[in-house]
């Protein structure tokens, strides 16, 4: 298990968490389950210290969530299961 979180955590981290290292939290909008990633999260956060902030919702109203706040979003990640939503 914890060799599977770090295939998955480290690819995450090389994208998008890669600003968080001077951070104490990094925003993740996610149209993943909660149950599915929030232990990926909690992973992250045991080895990092860095904390996850996140919000799941379906891809649609995520990507009008960012529309709307533009530059001022809070989330420096968005996880979506479908690419072409993108």
């Amino acid at each position: 298990m914890n060799r599977m979180i770090s295939i998955v955590i480290m690819p995450i981290a090389a994208i998008g968490f890669s600003s968080a290292v001077s951070a104490e939290e990094v925003v993740v909008y996610s149209a993943r389950n909660e149950q599915l990633i929030k232990p990926l999260f909690d992973a992250y956060t045991t080895q990092t210290g860095v904390a996850v902030k996140f919000v799941t919702d379906k891809e649609g109203p995520l990507m009008e969530r960012l529309k709307a706040e533009g530059a001022n979003t809070p989330a420096d990640v968005l996880i979506t299961v479908d690419a072409g939503n993108l």
